[in-house]
């Protein structure tokens, strides 16, 4: 189901091609803190996050990252994946992270909702997360622990663009260059209601960025974390 993407450091195997394309088990381990919301990086590096997907808004974002050849963090919610598969293999082959962001995003997730959450990103992408966003960045010790006990990091944010209640691309825009510095945790939005601004924006932000000599890169990366994809299939 993977049938390209890449492999940056360890682990990985091809499909067996005596069979149908199968999923190639892969995934991260953070490099983070027990809960981030901004990275001490060294370099200009920043991460690009979308929230609150798989949507219908999802295929005209990762056709902007794709052209651009730039790589997100797409946090997703697990009761919008189903019907929304191909989207997921698609983030994965195309060399993005996928996080953890709850089963149904409700408050304060529990632990039978984020292993529900974990288990169906890794069955539909074979991509198992290493980082969880608490649903509005609402965070306890007690939720971090819970994300903790299945090897996940929780990551919030450190530049807000406002695209959950903005959808104006002038605005998502120019929030974005007004905070961002080396180490930003960029929040943006491809599911849970228009995002149509946020869609349309993301090549002109990219290209930004870029001028302004920042790389974008996945929050695992931006950490120094260990992430792994799977090798492009022959």
């Amino acid at each position: 189901m993977v049938g390209a993407g890449l492999l940056v450091g360890l682990g990985g195997g091809g499909p067996d091609p005596e069979r149908a394309p199968a999923l190639v088990r892969t995934g991260c381990k953070p490099g983070s803190e027990d809960i981030a919301t901004h990275a001490t990086a060294p370099d200009r590096r920043v991460a690009l996050t979308f929230d609150d997907g798989p949507s219908s808004y999802s295929p005209e974002v990762l056709r902007a990252l794709r052209r651009h050849g730039a790589h997100a963090t797409f946090f997703v919610i697990g009761d919008r994946i189903l019907g929304n598969e191909a989207l997921l293999e698609r983030m994965v082959a195309d060399g993005h992270e996928i996080g953890n962001h709850s089963m149904v995003h409700a408050p304060s997730p529990d632990s039978a909702d984020l292993a529900d959450s974990q288990r169906l990103i890794e069955d539909v992408s074979g991509f198992r997360p290493c980082h969880f966003r608490p649903p509005g960045g609402q965070v306890d010790d007690a939720l971090i622990a819970r994300a903790r006990a299945l090897e996940m990091a929780t990551v919030t944010w450190s530049v807000d663009t406002g695209d959950w209640a903005n959808q104006d691309p002038a605005a998502i825009l120019a929030g974005v260059l007004a905070s961002v510095e080396p180490g930003s945790i960029i929040l943006l939005h491809d599911g849970g209601g228009d995002r149509s601004g946020t869609a349309s924006v993301t090549p002109q932000l990219i290209d930004q960025l870029r001028e302004r000599g920042f790389e974008l890169v996945t929050v695992t990366e931006l950490f120094g974390g260990s992430f792994t994809l799977a090798p492009v299939a022959s």
